[in-house]
């Protein structure tokens, strides 16, 4: 191979990046990566926002759902204890059973609803069937195993609309907060029955 041939194929060879060019390639690659990096951490933190909301609208929604259905279909009574700064006890005593003669309802069944303040909880709980006229005092019942229904409430707010001693409508508000995200969920709730309504369940149990 003559000498000018080969000084030929060494000048081709020469290519490639100098460490000028390298080092401008290395920081446009970075801006590209830190952007790319920043939109990928934005979409994670609105995808958990928006995560966290839905779960507080689905929860708080169940909740605010299955007591609707109960207090429109209450046939009995309404106690709404309202215990302060502690929360609020709301219990469905429900007929279940009547006497066929005297239309008269001879066992009765209670739903209970309670705002813990201090746990941010709504928990449900049921007792079996009683007879009619018996268990006039809180401690006497025997209900079953508390769920919970609801959580992450800071705070929860009962109106209710009675007239005559008969409950017409009740408002239910939860206010709820998760990880610094927050909702608002609101029910109101009429009767289509008009229940006997008290604040106090040691009362006697009307049946009206």
């Amino acid at each position: 191979m003559s000498k000018l041939w080969r000084r030929k194929l060494h000048k081709n060879n020469n290519g490639g990046f100098t460490l000028v060019e390298l080092i401008i390639s290395l920081a446009i690659l970075s801006m590209i990566l830190a952007t790319a990096c920043a939109f990928m951490v934005m979409g994670a933190k609105s995808f958990f926002a928006v995560n966290e909301r839905v779960e507080l609208q689905y929860s708080s929604g169940q909740a605010l759902g299955q007591m609707n259905q109960k207090i429109i279909n209450s046939n009995g009574k309404v106690v709404l204890k309202k215990e302060g700064t502690s929360g609020v006890k709301l219990f469905l005593i429900q007929a279940v059973t009547w006497d066929d003669i005297t239309l008269k309802p001879t066992a009765y069944q209670i739903s209970c609803y309670t705002y813990d303040a201090a746990e941010g909880t709504l928990t449900y709980k049921e007792s079996g069937e009683a007879a009619f006229g018996l268990g006039t005092a809180e401690s006497d019942i025997a209900f079953g195993e508390e769920h919970v229904l609801c959580s992450n409430i800071t705070s929860a707010t009962f109106t209710e609309n009675p007239s005559d001693h008969r409950l017409y409508g009740l408002k239910i508000e939860l206010n709820l907060k998760k990880h610094g995200k927050t909702y608002n969920a609101k029910r109101d709730i009429s009767p289509r029955n008009h229940p006997v309504y008290t604040e106090s369940f040691e009362d006697p149990f009307l049946w009206k």
